[in-house]
C-alpha cells in the first residue's frame, strides 16, 4: 500500500498535525492496492501494518472484484477473520460461508447481456457465487482448469453453452475485448452497473453487476453486521470500483497508483510519482540521549512517532 500506514491510530489527512483518529474498521481493496494485479506478493511492511491493526482490535475487511473464496485465501494469508466482500460488492460472505448479502443480475437481464456479448463474438466470464465459468472458443475447449498464483488457487469451468449457466441469473459477468464501446452502448439501458476496470488502446475490460451492487453497498451491510459506526472507518483503494466505499467510510485513502478520480475523492494519498529517498544523518555514539526521530525533529510535534 504505497504511502499508507495502518494501525490503531492514523493521521487520515497526511498533514503534519497532531490529529489522530481511532479506527474500528479498515476496508482494503486487493488488486492494484495491496498487490499488483497478477503478481500476488504482499510486502512485509504491509503484512506488519495489517497485523498491527488487527491485533489492536481493528476489523480489516477485504473488498475485491475477486470471488469471496479467493478473498478468503488472502484473508488466511494475512491472518484475518470475519466477513469478506467479493465480486465488487455483489456477494458478502461470513467466515462460515453463509451469505450476508448477494445481489444477482436477474435472469432475463443476464440473458440479454450474454446475447450481446456472444453476438459480438466475445468470450465472457460468468461468476455464480464462487464458481467461475467462461465461454469456450477455437483455442479454448470445454473442461475444468485449475490455477495457482502464489498462495491463491482457483478453478475455471469452460462451457460450450454459457446460457445454461445463467438460467437463474448471475452474480457477475466480465469481459475483455479490443473494443467494448459498441457492446456497452447496446447495453446502456440495462438495469446493471458496468464497471470499466481496464481501458487501453489494445485491450479493454468491463464487469457487469446488479445495478444496486457496489463495494459501498456491501460495506454498509458489513458495518451493520459488525456493529461499527462508519465514521470510525477507513477505506483504501485505487480504482473507480472503490469509490462507493469512499462515500461510506469516515476516511478514504488512495494509493499512489490510483487513477485521478480516486485520488480526487480520497482524503489522503500516497506517492503520485514512484520514488525513493534516503536520509544521510552524520551520527556518532552518544551525540544525543535518544537518536530516534531523526529529521522529524524539524517539526517537533512529529518527532516522537513511537508515542
Amino acid at each position: 500500500m504505497d504511502g499508507v500506514s495502518t494501525g490503531r491510530w492514523i493521521d487520515p489527512t497526511g498533514c503534519a498535525t497532531n490529529a489522530r483518529v481511532a479506527l474500528r474498521a479498515i476496508a482494503l481493496d486487493l488488486d492494484g492496492t495491496l498487490v499488483k494485479t497478477g503478481v500476488l506478493e504482499i510486502s512485509d511492511a504491509d503484512r506488519q501494518a495489517i497485523h498491527d491493526a488487527a491485533s489492536a482490535g481493528v476489523h480489516v475487511v477485504v473488498a475485491t472484484a475477486r470471488t469471496p473464496s479467493q478473498a478468503r485465501q488472502f484473508q488466511r494469508e494475512l491472518g484475518l477473520v470475519g466477513p469478506v466482500i467479493g465480486n465488487n460488492g455483489s456477494l458478502v460472505e461470513l467466515e462460515d460461508g453463509r451469505e450476508l448479502l448477494h445481489r444477482r443480475i436477474e435472469a432475463a437481464c443476464a440473458h440479454r447481456i450474454l446475447t450481446a456479448l456472444v453476438e459480438a463474438d466475445l468470450h465472457p466470464s460468468i461468476i455464480q457465487g464462487n464458481a467461475i465459468f467462461r465461454r469456450s472458443g477455437p483455442d479454448r475447449r470445454a473442461g475444468r482448469e485449475s490455477f495457482t498464483v502464489n498462495f491463491c488457487e482457483y478453478a475455471v469451468e469452460t462451457v460450450d453453452d454459457p446460457f445454461a449457466v445463467i438460467r437463474d441469473g448471475a452474480t457477475q459477468i466480465g469481459i475483455f475485448a479490443r473494443s467494448l464501446e459498441p457492446v456497452l452502448q447496446r447495453l446502456a439501458s440495462e438495469p446493471v452497473c458496468a464497471l470499466r476496470y481496464y481501458d487501453a488502446e489494445v485491450l479493454s475490460g468491463a464487469i457487469f453487476v446488479h445495478v444496486d451492487a457496489s463495494k459501498g453497498d456491501a460495506l454498509r451491510a458489513v458495518f451493520r453486521y459488525l456493529d461499527v459506526d462508519p465514521v470510525d472507518t477507513l477505506a483504501v483503494g485505487d480504482s473507480e470500483a472503490d469509490l462507493p466505499m469512499f462515500s461510506v467510510v469516515g476516511h478514504a485513502v488512495a494509493v499512489g497508483n490510483a487513477n485521478p478520480a480516486v485520488r480526487a475523492a480520497a482524503r489522503a494519498a500516497g506517492q503520485t510519482v514512484l520514488h525513493a529517498h534516503v536520509h544521510l544523518i552524520p551520527r556518532y555514539a552518544g551525540d544525543v540521549e535518544d537518536p530516534r526521530g531523526g529529521v522529524r525533529w524539524i517539526i517537533p510535534s512529529k518527532a516522537r512517532y513511537w508515542k
